[in-house]
């Protein structure tokens, strides 16, 4: 089986909200991949939007152990500690980002927009 499927399945569950199901799917791919760091990603925005940040935590630094440039990660890992009300360790995110996407990404608005946000108290 080819893990690619899976992650596309959990993909297509995220962008309804499925968390579980995205979960399964995501986990599926893991079995057939299992140092994908997408899928080890979207397995910790699976968790957070659940409001499962510990395990959410651990599903972004196994990502970031196998790539530890991978700004999807690096993204919401810091969108995660903006979460957990840790904004020093978000900023370390945002700075890494910054080195890595020297001319932009997306990644690195979006995070900056966030932090923004949480600065403002939104």
């Amino acid at each position: 089986e080819d893990w690619t499927l899976f992650y596309a399945r959990g993909i297509a569950y995220e962008r309804t909200k499925q968390w579980p199901k995205a979960e399964a799917d995501f986990l599926q791919a893991l079995e057939l991949e299992p140092e994908q760091p997408f899928v080890l990603n979207y397995l910790g925005y699976s968790h957070r939007q659940l409001g499962n940040f510990e395990e959410s935590l651990s599903w972004y630094l196994k990502a970031l152990a196998v790539n530890p440039d991978h700004r999807g990660a690096l993204e919401y890992l810091g969108e995660l500690y903006l979460e957990m009300n840790q904004p020093a360790k978000a900023e370390q995110q945002l700075e890494k980002l910054s080195r890595l996407c020297f001319f932009g990404c997306e990644e690195y608005d979006d995070l900056k927009q966030a932090m923004s946000d949480y600065r403002a108290g939104r």
